[in-house]
């Protein structure tokens, strides 16, 4: 079955050395974040990877602090 569906979208964005690792996701997370929180009702369901556990939690605190 082919994964092209209208319902979902993929994106893929440049990734940033390890040195910058809390701009990389800074960047990556904070457009996402303005858009929940000044669109709750309408923001679609959104699923974001991680590559590990300490950029979860970092990503966690980012969003219950913004």
């Amino acid at each position: 079955m082919n994964p092209d569906r209208t319902n979902i979208y993929i994106s893929k964005g440049p990734r940033l050395s390890n040195i910058y690792k809390f701009e990389k996701l800074d960047s990556i997370i904070k457009p996402y974040a303005q858009e929940l929180f000044e669109n709750p009702e309408t923001f679609p369901l959104t699923i974001m990877y991680m590559e590990n556990l300490e950029s979860l939690g970092y990503c966690y605190q980012f969003l219950d602090c913004f």
